[in-house]
């Protein structure tokens, strides 16, 4: 990267959006160990807990790192809007901050390369007496390449220890793992280097490795999946290793088997190691893997695996056993069945299971109602569709639910008669939510089933009465044009609400109110009322300096 690239603070908006953007400002005193380099810029940032920040300039703008939960998810956090503004805001221009940065690299790699080896020595035993990660991963290095098999086991324990990194409990925080899976990773490379040379004992480590790993699983917040996806490393390096060493296929099949029912590690797929195992370690496997199922057909863990031993032999009425096994009333439970039914080309048991699955299931879904009535449909049933959905919308008055009826019902040309029925249902509700009793599909669907129609005269009006303020707020936008004094109440209320709030993002929604009532106001004729509505809350807003600045954005 050029040492001369840089970045805006609308830079950082576009990267953040602007939720994420307006949480930052409140950050910028919590940036703290600042350091601009000519690659990247690195900080921490105190929020929840310390989080670690890195920004590099990439092929489309400013590009963020944090360890943050929401930053781990790839999202450019308000952490690193922080540490972005901090950087703006310190006077000197980016790509000056950035040149003074490389020089000083220059000046320190010339110094190195003039040093003799005997003073490089020197040094780095220095860091290596002061740096115990350091220490840790060059003593592996050197167990290695002189062959020491004690050494590196021992080494590649020392690298798999959390205790440097866990609390006085032997606990992991967040930010612990982020630093023992760097150190950890390490052993990988160490297994890797062992294949083609010892192949034996990259097996024994690479167990080792999973044993310690899993164990470090059970006492650490592993919300960022980092000691997930080491152990999944370490699994696909044991693999690997067995293809090259061929153990023995029994022990390794009991191994296996150990590991996948009944500790909490990364689930082992039998697949990869079908070739070591051979016929005797493959029947022993599945032998384990069945007991262990019959004995507990309800355990996600034996139930998975279970599945897949039977979908690997293709046999659709072993895959439905396991499955029927566990239905416990749950309805997609009932449609995993149907689905796994109908793939299989058997349309009219699945119909029948999904039937049974209607009838049966304490816990309704409605995917498993619009599964079968789906299979209705493609069998020409188009009144047995719309019956399913009109079982489904009274017991569930949803807006998905009243669309999904009405897409039934046009399919069998009933729609003219089933409208009507729908919408009396929707307003006896929004009726009863009216007078005090609480419906827990409420009023606003009577409105969205009227707006979703395109009935848009008749949702407004039952927006007036029985609507929420967002769905009066989205009417608004809809019949300014036609009616602009109705839509002018409704912005002029909003802005109302938003006078004692704080906050960029509130302002922002202020302005855009504004903005709407400005278009009604002159739609009506009344420019010079908005104009002295707007002077007035102007006088009486003037000390939110943020809010007169977007109201000077906006010309307003």
């Amino acid at each position: 990267m050029a040492v001369t690239a840089t970045f805006t603070e609308q830079d950082l908006r576009q990267a953040a959006g602007e939720r994420s953007f307006d949480r930052g400002l409140g950050y910028l005193d919590s940036v703290s160990e600042l350091e601009i380099t000519a690659d990247e810029i690195t900080a921490r940032v105190w929020g929840t807990d310390e989080y670690e920040v890195v920004l590099t300039m990439g092929e489309h703008g400013v590009v963020g790192g944090c360890d943050c939960p929401y930053g781990a998810e790839g999202a450019f956090c308000k952490h690193c809007v922080a540490v972005g503004l901090t950087v703006l805001r310190h006077g000197r221009g980016l790509p000056t901050q950035r040149r003074t940065a490389a020089d000083k690299q220059a000046v320190l790699d010339r110094w190195l390369e003039a040093q003799p080896k005997e003073r490089l020595l020197e040094l780095l035993r220095d860091q290596i007496h002061a740096d115990r990660d350091l220490r840790r991963r060059l003593q592996m290095r050197a167990a290695e390449a002189e062959a020491d098999p004690a050494g590196i086991r021992a080494g590649l324990m020392d690298l798999l220890d959390p205790s440097p990194y866990a609390d006085r409990h032997g606990f992991l925080g967040y930010r612990d793992v982020s630093r023992y899976t760097d150190a950890a990773g390490e052993a990988t490379t160490v297994i890797e280097s062992l294949l083609d040379r010892d192949p034996a004992a990259a097996v024994a480590l690479a167990s080792a490795a999973i044993e310690t790993v899993g164990a470090v699983l059970e006492q650490a917040d592993d919300s960022s999946g980092s000691i997930g996806m080491l152990l999944e490393e370490f699994s696909q390096l044991h693999a690997g290793a067995c293809a090259v060493a061929k153990p023995d296929g029994a022990e390794l099949a009991a191994w296996l088997a150990e590991r996948m029912l009944h500790r909490d590690f990364p689930v082992f797929d039998p697949d990869d190691y079908q070739d070591v195992l051979g016929p005797t370690g493959r029947r022993l496997l599945n032998e384990k893997i069945t007991a262990a199922w019959q004995a507990d057909p309800s355990g996600w863990r034996t139930k998975h695996l279970m599945e897949n031993l039977v979908r690997a032999s293709g046999d659709v009425d072993a895959i439905v056993a396991v499955l029927t096994a566990d239905l416990d009333g749950t309805g997609w439970k009932y449609l995993r069945v149907a689905t796994e039914l109908q793939q299989a080309g058997r349309v009219q048991d699945a119909i029948a299971f999904a039937e049974r699955g209607i009838a049966e299931a304490t816990v309704p879904d409605v995917r498993l109602v619009g599964f079968l009535a789906e299979r209705y449909t493609e069998a020409g049933r188009a009144h047995n569709a719309l019956d399913v959905h009109w079982s489904w919308f009274a017991g569930h008055r949803t807006l998905a639910a009243y669309e999904h009826l009405r897409a039934a019902a046009q399919s069998a040309d009933a729609w003219a008669d089933t409208r009507p029925k729908a919408l009396a249902m929707l307003l006896e509700d929004a009726d009863r939510t009216r007078n005090g009793t609480r419906v827990t599909w409420a009023s606003p669907v009577l409105v969205d089933a009227l707006l979703s129609d395109g009935d848009l005269n008749a949702a407004w009006q039952s927006a007036k009465t029985v609507g929420t303020d967002s769905q009066r707020l989205k009417l608004a936008d809809q019949i300014r044009p036609t009616q602009p004094g109705e839509a002018l109440t409704v912005y002029l209320d909003h802005v109302e609400a938003l006078r004692g709030r704080t906050g960029n993002a509130n302002y922002e929604q202020l302005a855009g109110h504004l903005l709407a009532a400005r278009e009604c106001h002159r739609a009506l004729g009344t420019s010079t009322i908005f104009d002295t509505y707007l002077a007035d809350l102007r006088r009486s807003q003037k000390g939110k300096r943020n809010l007169m600045s977007v109201l000077d954005r906006h010309g307003l």
